[in-house]
């Protein structure tokens, strides 16, 4: 590379895959070395769940707050002094030496906490564990930086962030796996020693630095191992680079405060620090570690009382965390530092005031206090300050917590008004054992599951951006001689940022509440975005030596920094040749040119987004059912009990949707897209309507078939028209709004379902809301005009005109008219081949090579979208998640949110890559994930149902002898029984012992007079699935799968049906994909219920990943990639012949052979 600069489209993760794929011992390096991450990670998680537990086994703790704070916060003082250390035992000893001695401080540390017989002992083991930290943290991405090629450093030291973030998802598992182990919190603080002793074992075996070695004129050395890290030619550049650097550094001084003097009056130096120091105290003030820290206790304070179920959803919260972080090692190299610190930072404050909003309004509706209920237990139980106080009318929940003392919730609701009494153990145990819930973090809330949303959604934004690019900042932008120095003071300034933070978490939401807590720290983000914007520079893809002479020239803010101007006159080079071979600059085929394209022209998004609202009717007839369901078979003894009528009820709108497919095809060709569009419209409302106010199951199928007839015609007319109204060049990225807006319109069914479980016909309004989006496209498809290939079609070539002036820029337009111009008259050439009726059509379509082939692969697209499984995830989650042991219906609902969300989460994704990387590569990276979900989901199912709870005769007979499952009293093997053998019977059920839920149970007789003793006794009802302990996998594995499918076969198959056809044959060739869809749907939804049953949830699963396969197979065989080119090149390409690769090059000769004859 000429100048040492490296190109600028390999500055992304993939560039980063290539490399060290091609060099294994760059990554050996970076992993080894971003142990220490993990190191970080972990201390910086387990601690949130053990001081639940500390507290249990200390009074001293548990009634102490500032003892709290201090044994989580001793271990960042601890890192302050580490992180100072650090700088100069980087610069003495050098880089691993001083990863070496963190290993070995952090392992003392653990012991000594692991076997603390007193709170003093684990303050102290906090503070040696806090010096290992410290000096892990600041060192580890230091040498992975010094040790990765330029091109490829942000990627490289992302490993370092991303296993901080896996360090924190461990550390939440391992509090989880530990929570009914004998001394729990003692395992969580031991276990972070195997990692340090890992690290010291692997990092012995490695070399130093590099430009460390280099420094100390051990250039040999350092030779020796540039040669292993980067291809021969450039290992001269690297050791010129390197001399230039270090003659350039001169004599900073031997001590410490010679160092830091000659760093605070070096501009450069100066400089680098500004934005250095910025950034890492700005990543603590955001709050995210009181998120780490104290997650489970945030949840507490959301209204979740038990420890367990604040850990679980602490792991998911955390499981977010690297997701965020795996989204940043894609981007950090692509879009650069400070554009993604930006994003992140808007991102955060705007969730940190809506979750203050939240909180607030939690606090605001927290159950009164009744003198009665706190009386209840003695009147010498009752909090002292609620009997003192002046005006105890007005006490809630709230102003009884900030006492400190408990509330113990109403026996027959936990929103109903409960007992304010002494928060002590007696207290405690007499309130549990009347079945009521004991709080003494948080008050019960309506409100409270949306605040561990938006803690999530704040995670997931926090991760990619100020999650991990402060360290890679602050591993590159310090000159070498300056480096250990500097980032010992960044690092610093991080620790006692986190020390000021941690320190003073609790006590801040004592005094202001939490709500309060969360609004100052989006003010401190706010001010934290503003420094960022003025003093942080881009340092993407830069050599040190450039950083270091970028900072000396100075640096005057934008918003975004431009790129580099020799790269961007290289790039418009290229663009211009390829101009005018008639296809558009592949670099511009990405999200970013969609964005930019429909800011300049939002003429274009109006048009997307108003027909993808389509998309929303589909998304939000899939999920809606889900939730209904539950309670139409509530309402409806037959639905409960008939598998087969659930099935139908789902499946009819499936049916439907096959009529209106193949109708839609027809009304697409004849009517033209915005009139098909209209019509569905109107179909969709009138079933919500019939939905709505179906007095028995029938009326409700009926409804169901008429909704399925507006969303089929909707699902095949929305993308098309989306497609022939969108530039070529961005054609993914909108059609791909029809996806966003069918993972929306499921997320949307799901708030809507959790938000009318109270309400009185809870499923009515569920399905009858429907309707509404359905009114709203109607009006705005009214003003909009005709897809300007249909009109061009009808020989309308002026309103065509007049319409592709409103999408292209004035100097495209005759060349689109003219593309149009040529494929209408070859296809009226052929019409007489093609036929008239519908009939005439589809054999045509199979008689005509070029499109059999376009169907081949929209088909193969289209089945396997639904034959991976997905609509059973979407129409029957709850159902599933009460298969993985969640017997409420409002839980199971919540749940399906989360993973409803992700699917929203994963459609962005796809709108991102969809044109950057291809139709094919995303489908086949898609399907191998979903394979490996689906694998790893049967067996969690498996295990699940194998270690079921057994049923105690003595427990089913409890209830009475007539209670009894039928099916149990004539078993001739009663004793083998356990409750998946139970539920297998659908007129039983299984209820669980109380507050035992694994242990032996009862299965009883199905009916509601039974579940209603069952649930008398405080017990809990299952009838879908049996109570497990990994239960939560379940669920976690189905969002893995969403947010895998959800790129690549939950959006790719409709963008490839909208493009793959020749216009003569779009609206027939999409109408038979779009059936064959429906087919599939119908096929799998209508005999989901019925698999399970038979060949239980693990062997569903199992079968899915077959089918999987298959239609992996298919797929790399029968579909070509089609990103980027015009429909007339699209049709060129299946003319000449599709042979399959694996991932197709970015710029095939094929392609060009195409492009030169256009």
């Amino acid at each position: 590379m000429e100048g040492g600069h490296p190109a600028a489209s390999k500055t992304e993760f993939t560039e980063c895959w290539r490399t060290t794929w091609k060099t294994p011992y760059i990554m050996r390096l970076a992993l080894s070395a971003g142990i220490g991450g993990l190191l970080f990670g972990y201390d910086t998680g387990v601690i949130s769940g053990a001081l639940l537990y500390i507290r249990e086994d200390f009074d001293d703790v548990n009634k102490k707050t500032w003892l709290q704070e201090t044994i989580v916060s001793m271990a960042v003082a601890g890192a302050i002094f580490g992180a100072a250390i650090g700088g100069w035992m980087n610069d003495a000893l050098g880089r691993r030496k001083s990863i070496l001695c963190a290993d070995f401080v952090f392992f003392v540390g653990a012991i000594v906490m692991a076997f603390a017989p007193a709170p003093w002992v684990i303050i102290i083991g906090r503070i040696l564990v806090g010096l290992g930290v410290g000096m892990a943290s600041m060192t580890s991405p230091l040498y992975i930086s010094e040790a990765s090629p330029a091109r490829i450093r942000g990627a490289l030291v992302s490993t370092n962030g991303f296993l901080i973030t896996g360090g924190q998802f461990l550390s939440y598992l391992i509090n989880l796996a530990f929570t009914k182990a004998p001394g729990t919190w003692r395992w969580m603080l031991g276990v972070a020693g195997v990692p340090a002793v890992v690290q010291f074992v692997l990092m012995y075996t490695l070399p130093e630095s590099p430009r460390w070695l280099y420094r100390k004129n051990k250039i040999g050395e350092a030779r020796a191992i540039l040669e292993k890290i980067y291809p021969e030619n450039e290992v001269e550049d690297e050791m010129r680079a390197l001399h230039e650097s270090v003659e350039m550094e001169g004599d900073v001084g031997d001590g410490i405060i010679a160092k830091l003097k000659g760093a605070f009056s070096n501009p450069v130096v100066r400089r680098g620090l500004y934005a250095g120091i910025t950034v890492q105290v700005a990543q603590q003030f955001v709050g995210i570690n009181t998120v780490m820290y104290y997650s489970p206790t945030i949840i507490q304070f959301a209204g979740f009382a038990s420890n367990q179920t604040a850990l679980a959803l602490s792991l998911i919260t955390s499981g977010l965390n690297v997701v965020g972080t795996v989204i940043s090692m894609c981007f950090v190299d692509r879009y650069g530092r400070r554009r993604l610190m930006i994003i992140s930072m808007v991102g955060i404050i705007t969730c940190l005031v809506v979750l203050s909003v939240v909180f607030f309004e939690a606090a605001a509706h927290a159950p009164r206090i009744s003198n009665l209920e706190s009386t209840h237990f003695g009147s010498n139980s009752t909090c002292p300050a609620y009997v003192s106080a002046h005006n105890p009318t007005s006490w809630n929940c709230m102003t009884c917590l900030k006492a400190e003392c408990g509330f113990c919730a109403n026996s027959a609701s936990a929103y109903s008004p409960g007992a304010c009494v002494a928060s002590n153990d007696v207290l405690k145990k007499s309130c549990g054992g009347e079945h009521r819930v004991w709080y003494t973090k948080g008050c019960p809330s309506k409100v409270g599951f949306f605040a561990v949303i938006l803690l999530g959604l704040y995670i997931i934004i926090y991760a990619p951006g100020m999650g991990t690019v402060p360290w890679i900042v602050n591993s590159e932008i310090y000159p070498l001689r300056y480096r250990g120095t500097c980032g010992g003071i960044a690092a610093v300034s991080n620790w006692s940022a986190n020390l000021i933070v941690s320190e003073t978490f609790l006590t801040l939401t004592h005094a202001l509440g939490s709500a309060g807590t969360f609004l100052l720290f989006a003010g401190f983000s706010l001010i934290g975005l503003v420094f960022i914007f003025f003093l942080v520079p881009e340092t993407k893809g830069l050599q040190f030596e450039e950083i270091e002479k970028l900072l000396k020239k100075g640096y005057r803010p934008k918003l975004f920094a431009s790129k580099n101007k020799k790269t961007e006159e290289t790039k418009q080079t290229e663009e211009t040749k390829q101009t005018k071979r008639g296809a558009h600059p592949s670099s511009k085929t990405e999200f970013t040119e969609c964005w930019k394209t429909t800011w300049r022209t939002p003429y274009i998004m109006r048009l997307a987004l108003s027909a993808g609202i389509g998309g929303l009717l589909f998304g939000y007839d899939t999920g809606v059912i889900s939730g209904a369901l539950l309670y139409i078979r509530e309402d409806f003894d037959e639905v409960d009990k008939k598998t087969w009528l659930q099935e139908t009820i789902v499946s009819m709108a499936v049916a439907g949707a096959i009529i209106g497919a193949a109708i839609g095809g027809w009304m697409n060709d004849a009517l033209g897209r915005k009139k098909s569009i209209l019509i569905a419209d109107v179909v969709f409302f009138v079933g919500a309507i019939v939905m709505a106010a179906a007095p028995v199951p029938w009326v409700i199928i009926i409804g169901r078939i008429i909704v399925g007839l507006g969303v089929g015609m909707a699902s095949m007319t929305a993308p098309l028209y989306i497609s022939e109204a969108s530039p070529h060049r961005i054609r993914g990225a909108l059609v791909s709004t029809n996806g966003l807006l069918i993972t929306g319109g499921q997320f949307l069914s799901y708030l809507i379902n959790l938000a009318f479980t109270k309400t009185p016909g809870t499923w009515r309004w569920m399905v009858g809301v429907a309707g509404l989006p359905a009114v709203v496209q109607f009006i705005l498809m009214l003003s909009l005009p005709e897809s300007p290939r249909w009109l061009y079609r009808d020989n309308k070539a002026d309103e065509a005109r007049a319409i592709l002036a409103k999408i292209y820029p004035a100097e495209e337009v005759d060349d689109e008219l003219k593309a149009l111009q040529e494929s209408v008259e070859f296809e009226k050439s052929e019409e007489g081949a093609i036929g008239k009726t519908m009939l005439q059509k589809v054999k045509s379509c199979f008689g005509n090579t070029v499109v059999r082939r376009g169907l081949y692969a929209g088909i193969t697209v289209q089945v396997a979208q639904q034959f991976v499984g997905i609509n059973t995830v979407m129409y029957y989650s709850p159902s599933i998640v009460q298969f993985a042991g969640f017997a409420s219906n409002q839980t199971a609902m919540a749940l399906s949110l989360v993973t409803s969300g992700l699917n929203v989460v994963g459609t962005l994704i796809s709108m991102c890559f969809v044109d950057r990387y291809g139709r094919r590569r995303l489908m086949i990276i898609s399907m191998f994930g979903i394979i490996s979900c689906l694998i790893v989901l049967a067996g969690v199912f498996y295990y699940a149902a194998s270690h079921s709870p057994t049923v105690s005769h003595l427990e089913s007979n409890h209830f009475g002898t007539n209670t009894t499952c039928p099916a149990y009293v004539f078993a001739p093997n009663p004793a083998a029984w356990d409750c998946m053998t139970c539920l297998k019977y659908t007129d039983c059920a299984f209820c669980s012992i109380r507050g035992q839920n694994l242990a032996p149970g009862a299965c009883l007789a199905a009916n509601d007079q039974i579940r209603g003793q069952c649930r008398g006794e405080h017990r809990v009802w299952y009838s879908k699935g049996c109570p497990s302990k990994i239960g939560i996998l379940a669920v976690i594995l189905l969002g893995l799968y969403i947010i895998v499918y959800a790129p690549g076969m939950g959006t790719i198959p409709w963008i490839v049906n909208s493009e793959i056809y020749p216009l003569r044959y779009r609206g027939t060739g999409g109408g038979i994909a779009a059936v064959s869809n429906w087919t599939a749907n119908l096929i799998v939804s209508e005999t989901f219920l019925t698999l399970t049953k038979e060949l239980g949830s693990a062997g569903t699963f199992l079968l899915f990943a077959g089918f999987s396969t298959i239609g992996l197979i298919f797929i790399y065989f029968l579909v070509p990639e089609t990103k980027g080119m015009q429909f007339e090149e699209v049709e060129k390409l299946l003319e000449k012949g599709f042979r399959p690769k694996l991932f197709a090059p970015k710029d095939t000769k094929g392609k060009q052979k195409i492009e030169g004859s256009a």
